[in-house]
Order: C-alpha cells, then structure tokens, then sequence
C-alpha cells in the first residue's frame, strides 16, 4: 500500500507511462480498479498534446492503463512521510482510526472519534432502535464509518441542493436534519462523506432512502449536495421575486432601491419583447443583458450571510472562473448569445440556453447555483467529452469547447491563414535555458511570442482576444511574476493593409479579466470597469464546500499601474489584504481577457 499511497501524490501530476509498448506522458487523473482483472488497479491518464499547433481538445480520451506502467519517480516515495509509507488506507478492524491525511480538504480531521477507536463491536446486543447511534452503516456495499464534520453536523438543518426539475412543484425546497455523517476512504487515501438526512417532505420516491433506519424521509445524500438552511435562506432573500411558504421557510424581498430599479427594468424590457409560444427561458427577452450595479452589488458583498458569485461543485472551478470573467461584467459576447443564426444546428440552442440561464442570475442576482452549472456541464459531457460531469479540465479546453459547440467564428486570424480563439503564447526555446527573470508584461510577452513565431495578426481580434500565458506545471517560466497590461497595444503584431498606405493601424484592448491557476484550481479577478480606479472582484467558487468566496478589491488597478511604472513602494502603501490579491495576481495568472474598446 506504500505505492498507492505514493501514486496518490502524483495525482493531477505530469507522469510517464507505457501504452501498447510506447512511453508517454501525461497528467494521472484518477485510479480505480479494473472491471476486468480482479484486483487490478488502473490509472486514467490525459495524455500529453504533442501535435501540431493544438489538437482539438473533444478529440482526446484518457487512456487507461495498469498503475505498475506508470512511473513512480523514487524521490516521489522517499520524500513521503515515514507513516505514510508504512500505512494502510484499509484498517483491520472498523474501529481504527486511520491517520490524517496531509491536506485534508478542512481545519480539522474528519476520522473517527478518538473515544470509540477502543470501543470493542458487539453486534448481537443491538437493537434496531439504537441503530442511528451506531459508529458505521453500510450503504451500497460500502461501510461508512461515523465521523464529525464541521459542516454539515448532526441535527444541523439543511437544505438539498436538487437540480430544478426535481424540486417540490409547490416551489419549496427540501429541508431536513442531518442525522447521521460518514466517512468511506479509497483505495487512494481520499475521503468520500456521506450524511444521512430526515426530511420534512416525503422524499421515499428518491434513491438513497434509508427511512427503515433512520425514519421516514430519509436519505443519504453526498454532503456537497448539502447547503446550510440559514445561507440559503440569506441567499434568497434578496433575489426572490414572490414567496409563499410557512413561518419558518418565508422569504423576503430585496426591498432597496438599486433592486427596485434593477426589477423595473428587467420588467420592462420583458414587457417590450414580444410575446412568443415557445417554452425556452429567456430564449426572446434580454432580461439576461441586465447590467451590474456595482455599488449595489458592493453592499452585498459586506454581507456575511450573502452568497455571490458562481457555487462549485464536483471540480467545476474551471468552468466557474471562465463563465465568471466572460459573463458577469462583460458584455462583449452578449450579441453572440443573442443571434439565432446557429441556433437550429445540433446543441447551439440548448447550449445558449444553459448560458443564458446562467447569466441572468448571475447579473441580476449576482448568484449561480451549482445545478445551473451543471446543466451546461452534461451538455459538453454529451457532446465533448464524458469527463466534464465530474473531472477536473483545463481552463483553456473549456473555452475553445464551449465556443466550437455555439459554433462561434474564430476570434483572431494569423497572416498564415490559421485562426484560433485563444492565443498561445509560445516563446522561443532559448528563454527556456536563460535565467528566469522576475517580472514580464503581458504586452512583452504578446509581442515575444508573436516575433519568435514570425506570425502576425491578419486584422485586430474580434470580440475578444484571450491570451494564454506560457505556464508549466503551474509556474510561469520567463518569470516569477507576470504584470497584465489594463490596456495593450497590437499595432505591432497586426499585418500592415496594402489598401492603407502610410496609415499605421491603432488597436488597443483592454484587460478585462484574469483567470489564475495554482495548485489544480482556478478562481478569476475580474474588472468592473476599465478606469484605472475601478474595483476589482475576486471570486472562488469552492467547489469543497460550495460557499462561494467573493472579495470585492479596490487598490488591484492602481498597484499594477504602479508596478508598470516601476514604483514598487506601493506594496507599503495599500492595505495588507489587496496586496495579498495583488500578489497572488501577478503570481498565478493563467489566462488574460482582453476586450476591443471599439
């Protein structure tokens, strides 16, 4: 078991591996035993891009392979813990506690009981009243033993997080207590929770119901399907238009006249589309064009009981922080999502669908939930690829998948006749072997990769221009720390126009959002506006527990100003925390969103 455990540590990692007697890298994304070969472990690899300029990301598999072909670096096992590497993730009895693991996804360990680890099992002197009081249950097969969570806890009340079209017709939620919490660990060493929850309403027709144990109306539910009943409730409070429910469940409306003002007009413009018979939300109003208020929507964010952003779920950080920078406050695509041209081909209409149902919560209640997101995901997992339900993917892949579905024209053409939607900047081999230097401009490093391809622009991008930075294995390699330009000029890397004799072209973009990436997960800063004052928000869906994080900054666009210009006093002169988000910026920026001012 020392193997798996160092296997686990390669997780989301670069490995080697043989495949039909060829050696290939790739990233290990996940290990699970055979269905085959009894008690044979496989690993799930996403093989390496070795072609071409990009293979198109919906053409890869994962290929699955034996674990004992993948190569385990000796340095990966001597570095482990001593008892890490003399530990087994599968106790002998069901009463010992195995020890934490080194990142646990919380403050505190979720194990067992330190008083039961003695507790002696004597079955036969159970009854079954007393069988919610037990250290285990066995569910599908698989003993859960009882654990402490700090959320959710037992008794605590909660609410499931449903997708719509399984939610009660009477518009109220499921809301229960939590019973019972357990814990199930993997061959990998990683943790699988489970609560037991006894519902208000009837839920026997649902799978997972356990009511002969626990009571009636209950379940065993995945505890990220889980969400704190006082939160929702915060959550809602604001964003409902109508509520008609009991004492305990009622809802009030945002009663503030930035609200007022935001559901006048979205009524409004409502009332001016004409009517249509179609059953598609939104599909013939522009109420998901709605604008942010951003003072309005700085007064939420002070709240402690208020949810903004995007919710995470299932690994969705990738797609959360793309949907966030391209949707919330940019409106550069909203044309795009707005012409039917396409819309009749296979999946465009859906797919705009999901967005737009995605949208307009997002700028009118500065709020998504999770289910909204996976509606959009189950559409690229049909059309893409299987891994997008549940997996973790690439920022990029997700952008240049979810553009080719809505069929969108490409955003910028090289003077060699391929166009792309997402520039890569390549560098030439030798900043490979130089030093590495501290800090580089996002324009410097446009302009590199442009003259070290020989490529230009046929005409100024489009809509938008994404760049994606040269990043490896989660680290910048010219540099330590990349500055993004609030404006960028691309005269330089234009074609000139025969047609235009002694006119130099002018095009300038600017930066409208920052998509980061450290330690597999990805969150956004975005721009709320493109004066060097205007706020900044950062915004981490955590899909670990589903409590969105959202900051609002003020100080980002000056201290980048500032660093342009090479005034490095102003780490001295802003507060602690905008320097942190600063500092993280500049440290772990991935992709760059960039905006035509035209």
């Amino acid at each position: 078991m020392d193997k798996i455990e160092a296997y686990r540590y390669l997780m989301n990692r670069e490995v080697s591996y043989m495949k039909d007697g060829t050696k290939k890298q790739g990233t290990l994304r996940d290990i699970k035993f055979s269905n085959i070969v009894q008690n044979e472990l496989l690993a799930l690899i996403d093989p390496k891009n070795t072609g071409g300029f990009r293979i198109a990301f919906w053409k890869r598999k994962l290929d699955k392979v034996p674990l004992r072909q993948v190569h385990l670096p000796p340095s990966v096992l001597h570095s482990m813990p001593q008892n890490h590497r003399t530990h087994s993730h599968y106790p002998s009895s069901a009463h010992t506690q195995p020890p934490p693991p080194d990142n646990p996804p919380h403050l505190q360990y979720y194990g067992l009981p330190k008083q039961q680890s003695q507790a002696q099992p004597n079955v036969s002197h159970s009854s079954p009243d007393s069988f919610p009081t037990r250290d285990h249950i066995m569910y599908q097969n698989i003993i859960y033993q009882k654990c402490s969570l700090s959320f959710p806890s037992v008794d605590q009340d909660v609410v499931w997080l449903l997708p719509d079209h399984l939610q009660p017709q009477d518009g109220n939620p499921y809301i229960g207590k939590v019973k019972f919490i357990g814990v199930h660990f993997r061959v990998t060493g990683e943790a699988s929770h489970i609560a037991v929850v006894q519902f208000d309403s009837n839920t026997t027709n649902f799978p997972n119901n356990i009511s002969k144990q626990f009571g009636y109306s209950s379940n065993v539910i995945n505890i990220n399907d889980l969400l704190d009943l006082s939160i929702w409730l915060s959550s809602r409070e604001s964003v409902t238009h109508a509520a008609s429910r009991s004492e305990r469940d009622q809802l009030t409306l945002r009663e503030s006249d930035e609200a007022a003002h935001s559901y006048s007009a979205l009524t409004q413009t409502q009332q001016e589309t004409p009517s249509s018979s179609t059953s598609t939300p939104f599909h013939n109003n522009n109420g998901w064009k709605t604008s942010i208020d951003i003072n309005h929507y700085i007064q939420e964010a002070e709240r402690k009981d208020r949810l903004l952003g995007i919710q995470g779920k299932d690994n969705s950080c990738y797609m959360d922080a793309c949907l966030f920078s391209l949707f919330s406050f940019n409106h550069a695509l909203d044309e795009l999502l707005s012409n039917q041209t396409n819309d009749a081909k296979e999946n465009v209409g859906s797919t705009k669908d999901a967005l737009r149902n995605i949208i307009l919560p997002l700028r009118r209640d500065y709020f998504v939930d999770c289910w909204k997101i996976n509606d959009l995901r189950q559409i690229l997992a049909n059309v893409v690829n299987p891994e997008y339900r549940k997996s973790f993917m690439d920022a990029e892949d997700f952008i240049i998948s979810l553009f080719h579905i809505l069929k969108v024209s490409k955003m910028f053409e090289y003077d060699n006749g391929a166009s792309d939607y997402v520039h890569q900047t390549v560098l030439p081999s030798s900043w490979e072997s130089s030093h590495k230097l501290h800090s580089m401009t996002v324009q410097s490093l446009i302009l590199e990769s442009f003259t070290g391809s020989g490529l230009k622009l046929k005409n100024p991008p489009k809509e938008l221009f994404i760049v994606k930075l040269p990043v490896s294995n989660g680290e910048l390699i010219p540099c330590n720390y990349v500055l993004p330009n609030l404006k960028i000029d691309l005269a330089e890397i234009i074609s000139p126009n025969p047609m235009a004799i002694g006119e130099s072209p002018k095009v300038s973009m600017s930066l409208s959002a920052v998509i980061c990436f450290r330690h597999s997960h990805f969150v956004a800063f975005v721009r709320t506006g493109k004066d060097e004052l205007s706020p900044w928000i950062f915004m981490d869906s955590n899909p670990t527990t589903g409590r969105t994080d959202v900051v609002v900054l003020y100080f980002t666009g000056r201290i980048i100003t500032a660093l342009l210009k090479g005034c490095f006093s102003i780490w001295n002169e802003v507060p602690e925390t905008e320097a942190y988000f600063a500092k993280r910026l500049t440290k772990d920026a991935f992709i760059c969103i960039y905006d035509n001012d035209t």
